[in-house]
């Protein structure tokens, strides 16, 4: 006999599109993953420390980081049409891109999780209160 247990942790699904519209790289985060948030620390030293001087091994490096950030290989979903030093004509490079709509994505994510979730234990207290 099989039991399937269904557990949804809330993985968003963040779609980048070219001027046109078109659907070229996504990527998907957990925002309440408990290592992003030191993973998230990691990469942004990795950044400060500069990208090689090398243009395919800062592509490689930076990729290589960002799959790390997510906790998956993200190369298929976010760099099979663009590289991650991609720069778009505003002058922005992609990898830029990709490390903003994550932060975006799990900021406010986070805040409405600790918000049900002090709500729950609010419940869960009042029972035994009463």
């Amino acid at each position: 006999m099989e039991t399937v247990r269904t557990f949804d942790p809330g993985v968003l699904t963040v779609r980048f599109a070219d001027g046109g519209g078109e659907v070229f790289a996504s990527l998907h985060v957990n925002p309440t993953d408990a290592g992003l948030l030191s993973r998230a620390a990691e990469v942004a030293e990795f950044f400060r420390a500069g990208l090689p001087e090398d243009a395919a091994a800062a592509d490689a490096a930076v990729e290589e980081r960002i799959s790390y950030l997510l906790g998956y290989d993200a190369h298929a979903d976010l760099f099979s049409r663009v590289t991650a030093t991609t720069v778009s004509p505003e002058g922005e490079m992609f990898a830029r891109a990709v490390l903003d709509a994550v932060a975006d994505a799990v900021a406010p994510e986070l805040s409405r999780r600790a918000e049900l979730l002090r709500r729950r234990v609010e419940e869960y207290a009042a029972k035994y209160e009463a």
